[in-house]
């Protein structure tokens, strides 16, 4: 069994909470504590931490609790900041985060769209590893399948239909983790289940025209893995 903690879309020290009367940090602490409480075995930061003053305070009190954890870059992100604190070796480490890691039944996959596209290198070192037998978790700051909101249309994965069709190349069932859209989404299309975690900061409603902000709710994901069946639940707060 393991039980995973998934948070996004922090945005701690950004002005984008800030114009919105949202304390960023504050509302990251009460999401922090409430992981701690739960006995999760890992956190997975699924992108746009903060800005670069934040990244320091903000890793040093995840290591502190000595709880595993696991990142991907979103596109409010710093590699250069981000590899102080959380570094991994890859085919390309001296430019982007991929990774993968793995026990007896999972293959757990690690992609970098911090620039808002999957990579050439990333692309091929991913079709690699999607020759595994086991089943596979994909977490990745921008949702791969699209979405009906304005953020997934004004800011989508822009090659997301070549990582599309390689996916669905893949025999065995695959499960998309990801941020992005600052809000909850659930789908499946084939053998791909994507699961968008809501922001830890502000929400942005599920509409594809236009922008509206949503400050009274915050959360993250729990997802747990246990005998062969995925068990998901974002879990909520309001205000702060």
């Amino acid at each position: 069994m393991r039980l995973i903690a998934i948070v996004t879309d922090l945005h701690l020290g950004d002005d984008f909470p800030r114009a919105n009367n949202v304390d960023a940090a504050k509302r990251w602490n009460i999401i922090f504590e409430d992981i701690k409480k739960r006995n999760v075995n890992q956190i997975v930061i699924n992108g746009d931490i903060g800005d670069r003053p934040s990244n320091f305070v903000f890793f040093n009190e995840l290591q502190y609790t000595g709880i595993p954890f696991t990142l991907t870059l979103g596109n409010h992100d710093f590699y250069d900041e981000a590899i102080k604190y959380f570094y991994r070796n890859n085919p390309n480490n001296d430019l982007e985060l991929y990774y993968a890691e793995e026990d007896e039944e999972t293959l757990f996959i690690y992609l970098d769209s911090l620039t808002g596209t999957i990579s050439k290198n990333q692309y091929d070192w991913l079709a690699t590893q999607l020759r595994s037998p086991k089943k596979i978790f994909i977490f990745i700051h921008h949702p791969i399948l699209p979405v009906p909101t304005i953020v997934d249309t004004l800011y989508p994965l822009t090659n997301r239909e070549e990582i599309v069709n390689l996916l669905f190349q893949h025999t065995g069932p695959i499960t998309i983790c990801c941020g992005h859209d600052h809000s909850e989404h659930d789908q499946t299309v084939g053998n791909v289940r994507q699961l968008v975690t809501p922001a830890a900061s502000v929400q942005i409603q599920q509409d594809d025209k236009e922008v509206i902000i949503d400050t009274t709710k915050f959360g993250y994901r729990l997802l747990l893995l246990r005998n062969n069946v995925i068990q998901t639940d974002v879990i909520w707060f309001e205000n702060d």
